[in-house]
């Protein structure tokens, strides 16, 4: 199976000048269970990436029901050993995770968010991160008011799924960061998604998209769903870099 690095850069125009250059590594949906043979792809390809922050929006496991907690941080732990950040990873769960793999990850280094927001950095080098639970699984009005509450500096979203990008556009957030679609996971030759699993938002299914002054980007994740193959839509390590926009 393939797996491509993207590397894009971004135009904020709320980003501080201080934050001009902040690089995140986006992994999301690892599924590993699924396809345990495409681990150590996964780690030759985070070799000698580095980054501010890495962020996972969700999916560690196949099926909360068919998987086995500890067979998930088997496979889990050596993808966040091998990513090499300077302020940490965070990560929020997916419609396939039990809440029983918070305890573990968190044990592993990973902060979690769970419809809650965290200052990154220090003074005019901080920004605000804010996860929230997935809109398939647990959602509640606690992730809404997690949106809506959050305030002060550069804001980045992560959610599970981009289906509630007009949300955090209407709360003036500089970036969202999604996944659970696999880009489509099998696509016709000009990439184009033949399910994505989203309920609303099918034209935010892959890849970088606006809305008004947000971007946002849903990565095609690392895994794969039950079917253990991708068509015209390689697996993905995102790397983002923020600049502050100018004039």
């Amino acid at each position: 199976m393939k797996l491509g690095i993207s590397r894009l850069e971004l135009s904020c125009p709320a980003l501080p000048e201080a934050l001009d250059g902040f690089t995140i590594l986006h992994l999301s949906d690892p599924h590993l269970e699924a396809l345990p043979s495409f681990g150590p792809s996964v780690l030759s390809e985070l070799e000698g990436l580095e980054a501010d922050i890495a962020v996972v929006t969700g999916d560690f496991q196949i099926d909360e029901d068919l998987t086995d907690l500890d067979r998930t941080m088997h496979l889990v732990s050596p993808l966040i050993a091998a990513m090499k950040t300077r302020l940490g990873v965070f990560a929020t769960l997916g419609n396939h995770d039990s809440w029983r793999v918070v305890e573990p990850l968190e044990a592993l280094g990973v902060r979690m968010l769970i419809n809650e927001h965290v200052m990154v950095g220090e003074g005019e080098h901080a920004l605000q991160l804010v996860g929230i639970d997935d809109v398939h699984t647990f959602f509640t009005e606690d992730a809404v008011e997690a949106v809506q509450s959050a305030d002060g500096g550069f804001r980045i979203l992560l959610a599970h799924t981009p289906e509630i990008a007009g949300l955090a556009a209407a709360a003036g957030y500089g970036l969202y960061l999604a996944g659970h679609t696999h880009g489509g996971q099998v696509c016709l030759p000009n990439g184009r998604p033949l399910l994505t699993g989203l309920d609303t938002h099918q034209d935010l299914a892959s890849g970088h998209w606006r809305i008004g002054a947000m971007h946002g980007y849903t990565n095609r994740g690392l895994g794969v769903a039950s079917t253990p193959l991708r068509i015209n839509c390689p697996a993905e390590i995102a790397i983002l870099r923020l600049r502050a926009a100018r004039g």
